[in-house]
């Protein structure tokens, strides 16, 4: 577009400034993945309940992986102050002087929460030979918070966090 005035010609500009809106979405959209990123990272670390459950429930699978692999029985006992000891014999009703333990499974009492079973003597459990549970076994994990995680072991063997 030409402008005349004076004896000259004017040629006007087109001026572009701010942002476009795909810019804008590009820089919503990262804010967005920052944010959501760091909020999973901070209710991760906090949920005590949660990792002890999962601690729980790997040293299970792991007792029941290496009674299977042996072909022993694999018992876990949970004492409430010193944390999960694995222990190995021919079967689950052995003497106790056939029991001996797996220290490489041994895990210590996760800080800050408790771990109840169903019942008062239900501390334990045993994996055959061919990875099924001597019981059904049901244990509540609570953080100071009071989140609870429940973790099951069931006949079959199965572990489940829920």
């Amino acid at each position: 577009m030409k402008v005349s005035g004076r004896g000259k010609e004017l040629k006007a500009k087109a001026t572009t400034s701010g942002f476009t809106l795909i810019e804008l979405l590009v820089v919503i959209a990262i804010i967005g993945t920052i944010a959501v990123t760091a909020w999973a990272g901070i209710n991760g670390v906090n949920n005590r309940s949660l990792g002890a459950a999962n601690v729980l429930s790997g040293t299970l699978s792991a007792a029941r992986t290496q009674a299977m692999s042996t072909t022993r029985a694999v018992r876990v006992d949970m004492n409430p102050t010193t944390g999960l000891t694995v222990f190995s014999a021919p079967l689950c009703t052995s003497a106790s002087a056939e029991w001996t333990e797996v220290t490489s499974l041994r895990e210590p009492r996760p800080e800050r929460v408790t771990l109840t079973p169903d019942n008062t003597t239900a501390w334990q459990v045993c994996f055959n030979s061919r990875g099924l549970a001597s019981a059904t076994r049901n244990f509540t994990v609570r953080d100071e918070r009071g989140r609870v995680k429940q973790v099951q072991v069931y006949l079959s063997g199965a572990v489940v966090t829920q």
